[in-house]
Parts: C-alpha cells; structure tokens; sequence
C-alpha cells in the first residue's frame, strides 16, 4: 500500500518515521508501506482530492 501526502509549505517529514507513527496507531497491517510526497494533490473545482487521478497515476508506469 502507498500513502500519497501533500506537505504544508515549509514542512519536511521523515517517510520511515510517519510509517512507524501509524504502526503504532493502527497496526502494521493497515499501514502503508511506502509514502510518496507530491507537490500537490489533484483537486476538483470544489476542493476535493481526485483519488482516482492519484490511483491511475500509480498504476501507470512513469
């Protein structure tokens, strides 16, 4: 599983260390294996994420 985030401006994180936090939260099976940082996040006209634009930009080799 891949976790797609979008930092706030200025903001770094460490992957394996938000890995680690959700472990801790929820559980090693629920939690993703790999994080991927964008820049931005596909965004319909009234703000809502496009989660079928991040999946199907997964999926495609690049």
């Amino acid at each position: 599983m891949v976790a797609v985030i979008q930092l706030a401006p200025g903001k770094e994180i460490d992957a394996d260390a938000l890995i680690g936090f959700v472990k801790e939260r929820i559980g090693s099976v629920k939690a993703p294996k790999q994080i991927e940082v964008w820049p931005d996040l596909p965004r319909s006209k009234v703000g809502k994420i496009l989660k079928t634009e991040i999946k199907a930009s997964l999926r495609s080799p690049a």
